[in-house]
């Protein structure tokens, strides 16, 4: 199942939605700029490195050129590719613009981020010790759709259902589409 957009009209110009979906994919650009050399570099640099965020927590110099601390936040701006960042920021922008009006542009934004990093964290304590990069922003968008379905869960999401070589469209309340059918999957 894929959204294509939900019938929930909303009353401002969510400019936090649309500043993180344009940040998310200027820096993917970017990243489609370095070799495969800068980019693992790029990657050890601002996504999340668990053992390295393990060694920062017990007091160890990582040499990184950022504090690893502030990698929760930045790995939540990088993608490991086309279908990876293009499904965050498809979902980013169907279910953002509808919570950033309910908690407000500057809320919306610590709550995205919030969101992200927790996710991260998460993900850190069950594999403390992994040299894996941890990325992308589906813990921020996983938030996001948590909160569209308390907000919001009778709002219909027109979603396409690939069957075969067919497309139909359907009009699905929220509560099925994000509880129990969601493909935010990378």
């Amino acid at each position: 199942m894929v959204p294509l957009k939900d019938e929930n009209p909303v009353k401002i110009t969510p400019y936090i939605t649309y500043v993180l979906i344009a940040a998310n994919i200027l820096i993917f650009v970017y990243e489609l700029s370095l070799n495969s050399n800068q980019l693992d570099l790029f990657f050890h640099l601002f996504a999340v490195v668990p053992q390295e965020l393990t060694a920062s927590f017990s007091g160890v110099d990582v040499h990184q050129g950022i504090p690893e601390a502030v990698t929760p936040i930045t790995s939540q701006f990088l993608h490991a590719g086309f279908t990876h960042v293009g499904f965050n920021m498809l979902f980013l922008y169907i279910f953002g613009n509808n919570v950033e009006e309910q908690l407000g542009r500057a809320k919306f934004l610590l709550f995205y981020l919030a969101c992200g990093a927790l996710a991260v964290m998460a993900q850190w304590f069950f594999s403390s010790m992994s040299s894996v990069p941890s990325l992308g922003a589906s813990g921020a968008i996983a938030g996001v759709m948590g909160a569209y379905i308390l907000k919001f869960p009778q709002a219909k999401i027109v979603t396409v259902i690939p069957l075969g070589f067919f497309f139909p469209l359907f009009r699905i309340p929220a509560v099925y589409f994000l509880g129990f059918g969601s493909s935010n999957k990378h």
